[in-house]
């Protein structure tokens, strides 16, 4: 489970580092929202009080790198942190990628996370679809 766990944390730190300048010069490409998200999940994690506070603003910042999007005009992979991510991830030291066959893990878990992530949004949002999980779902997300 560890595994799962830094999967994820490992995708928070490095968005939350790239949200004011860093010494590495690079940013992720988030929006305001999601960079005032950011913040608030900051300063949450500073407070002792955090609980359930800091579950709910964590998802709320993560969620929309996890989930699916619309995607107003041709699709850039570089506009997506999901994608960013794995990328910048799979970059060996000497400036290749890994081989995909050694990926296989990696994606079993991202793809665990996406869902366990629209679960929780269904969730948490039930009460705005008449406590009918399966409305929410179709309406906000394609269901194949």
């Amino acid at each position: 489970m560890e595994n799962y766990a830094a999967v994820l944390s490992g995708l928070a730190q490095l968005v939350l580092s790239s949200l004011d300048e860093n010494p590495s010069g690079y940013s992720f490409p988030i929006n305001d929202t999601q960079r005032s998200l950011g913040k608030k999940l900051f300063k949450l994690l500073d407070d002792p009080n955090k609980d359930e506070k800091a579950i709910v603003a964590f998802h709320n910042f993560i969620f929309p790198f996890i989930s699916a999007r619309v995607i107003h005009g041709a699709y850039n992979k570089w506009d997506d942190v999901l994608e960013c991510y794995l990328a910048v991830a799979n970059l060996k030291p000497d400036g290749n990628f890994k081989e995909p066959k050694s990926q296989t893990q990696i994606y079993a878990i991202w793809k665990y996370h996406c869902r366990g992530g629209i679960l929780y949004e269904s969730i948490s949002r039930v009460g705005d679809f008449g406590n009918d999980p399966h409305k929410q779902v179709q309406i906000n997300y394609q269901v194949f």
